[in-house]
């Protein structure tokens, strides 16, 4: 089953405590997902990435985003990563805010990223630095 194969994905895994799925509740109502992954590699491993954030449009501007995010990075430094890097669709100007709110700064675009249908739409690279820490351990 599709829910079987999404809940195995996305259970926890012991060997890799850093990566996390959160969502945002209203009651029992999900309202807003996103995650951290690290890339184990020794070179990188000290970096998560930030991944799925989605809101729906109607629970936008009650602040799920941003406290998504607050949780995420609370997560990270916890983990003791020393930066999170995310990438958002260039004139997504809401989402924008809502990294820029929670201290990432833009650090490059990548032309025509990714293609819905015929239009190809840039991509936004933003990074947050955190306190240094240790890195997490293979």
């Amino acid at each position: 089953k599709p829910a079987d194969a999404l809940a195995r994905r996305l259970a926890a895994d012991p060997a890799r405590p850093h990566d996390a799925v959160f969502g945002a509740f209203e009651g029992d109502t999900l309202v807003g997902l996103c995650g951290i992954e690290v890339d184990m590699r020794e070179k990188v491993r000290h970096k998560g990435h930030v991944f799925g954030m989605y809101v729906p449009a109607d629970r936008t501007g009650r602040h799920v985003g941003g406290a998504l995010m607050d949780r995420a990075i609370e997560h990270a430094r916890a983990a003791g990563l020393r930066q999170l890097v995310l990438t958002v669709t260039a004139g997504n100007a809401p989402a924008r805010r809502v990294y820029e709110r929670a201290g990432f700064a833009m650090c490059g675009r990548e032309p025509q990223a990714v293609r819905i249908g015929a239009r190809a739409y840039d991509k936004l690279t933003m990074i947050l630095f955190l306190p240094a820490a240790r890195a997490p351990r293979a």
